[in-house]
């Protein structure tokens, strides 16, 4: 009697999870008694503000992240992408393994952000510097809204990086690249920001082969050496010729079709905007254009007229 009923034990058991139905069933049951486990987990994350730090960001790692995550997800995640005939997560299989954890935290709980994410739409913005691809990053994979992102971004900037110590080498750019220029309502004035690359190289704080060594070549240059360094070789001078003149081209043949032309649109935008700022209310009501913008109604009908700031909105 006990043989027989231990075979039946033996067949329920064997055969619990032989269908679709009763494996779901067992995953439910699972996730609920992991669900509070889970949860806790993403507050700990949500609490670690370290992760949003610029040397934790670039010394992250999908390996090291994940083996900090709540395992059963983990393992849950790594045996539905396992495949025997590809490479078991490294590289970029790994990477998204943790941007799948990622969407399942965030799905947990609304307040999550992902480190990472944030990162990446960073990138983005900088590229298309528009708040729309933080916003549709923060709904797709967890990124912050866009006030997250220039909280985080102001947070960068914080703490400054001490000068390194040793021999350091500088660069610009000397391409600088102007962005829009926008109206600053407060004191009504136009701002204009110029932006330029900027580099330093320095060596390693262990390489102290500068101190070691003497980095000049002569302790003194006799007349010869010193009429070396401001002789130029016919080559060079070449270069340097057809550089200038490919440089003078371009500005004497823009400033030719300038002077050519029967209207300079300098001058011509400069009177248009001295003669319509002052004027620049219009009345909604009757139609009439270029009012003065001390006028707080209208001169033909009379009707009050908006401040000139909504104007200003309006175009």
């Amino acid at each position: 009697m006990l043989l027989s009923e231990n075979n039946k034990l033996k067949e329920k058991l064997n055969s619990r999870f032989i269908d679709q139905e009763s494996r779901i069933e067992a995953i439910i049951e699972i996730a609920q008694q992991e669900c509070k486990n889970l949860y806790e987990d993403i507050i700990n994350l949500i609490d670690d503000q370290k992760q949003f730090t610029l040397d934790s960001l670039l010394t992250y790692s999908p390996s090291e992240w994940l083996a900090k995550c709540n395992p059963v997800i983990v393992k849950f995640i790594e045996v539905l992408t396992y495949n025997e005939n590809k490479n078991q997560h490294q590289g970029e299989k790994l990477f998204k393994c943790a941007v799948a954890l990622d969407a399942i935290y965030s799905a947990r709980n609304l307040k999550y952000v992902s480190a990472i994410n944030l990162a990446a739409s960073a990138i983005k913005y900088s590229l298309a510097k528009s708040k729309t691809v933080i916003d549709i990053d923060n709904h797709i994979s967890s990124s912050g809204s866009f006030s997250k992102f220039l909280k985080w971004q102001e947070s960068l900037a914080k703490k400054s990086k001490p000068f390194p110590k040793g021999l350091t080498f500088m660069a610009f750019d000397n391409e600088q690249k102007g962005q829009r220029n926008y109206l600053d309502r407060n004191y009504n004035t136009v701002t204009f920001h110029t932006v330029t690359s900027f580099v330093a190289f320095n060596f390693e704080p262990d390489n102290q082969i500068q101190s070691l060594e003497d980095p000049w070549l002569y302790e003194a240059l006799n007349s010869l050496q010193i009429e070396e360094l401001f002789t130029i070789t016919p080559e060079v001078q070449e270069l340097v010729n057809q550089q200038l003149y490919d440089y003078l081209s371009i500005i004497i043949d823009e400033a030719s079709e300038e002077k050519n032309k029967m209207i300079n649109p300098i001058d011509d935008l400069i009177d248009n905007h001295s003669s319509n700022i002052g004027r620049q209310k219009r009345c909604s009501n009757c139609g009439m254009k270029e009012i003065k913008n001390s006028k707080c109604n209208c001169p033909q009908c009379n009707t009050p007229l908006p401040m000139l700031s909504e104007f200003q909105i309006e175009t």
